[in-house]
């Protein structure tokens, strides 16, 4: 999946917040949380929703690990913060 597809699916997925927001009603449905996925299957031209979800949790994995690396590097020597 190159970038131009991983920014429109991130696009898509932030659009389907039964995906990812846990105060959305339908985010425990997971009959309308597969149909969003495959909505967003069918807008990115029949990729499979296997790959399309393995790519989400690994972006999201990625944005997790530099943030809490960002976090880190505030932190000085002496503990204080900056």
């Amino acid at each position: 999946m190159d970038n131009s597809q991983c920014i429109r699916l991130i696009s898509l997925y932030r659009e389907n917040k039964c995906l990812w927001d846990p105060n959305d009603t339908n985010y425990t449905n997971r009959g309308v949380r597969e149909d969003a996925w495959r909505k967003i299957s069918r807008q990115m031209n029949n990729i499979p929703t296997t790959e399309q979800k393995k790519k989400m949790k690994s972006l999201s994995g990625g944005y997790k690990r530099e943030r809490f690396r960002e976090k880190q590097s505030r932190i000085t020597g002496s503990g204080k913060k900056l």
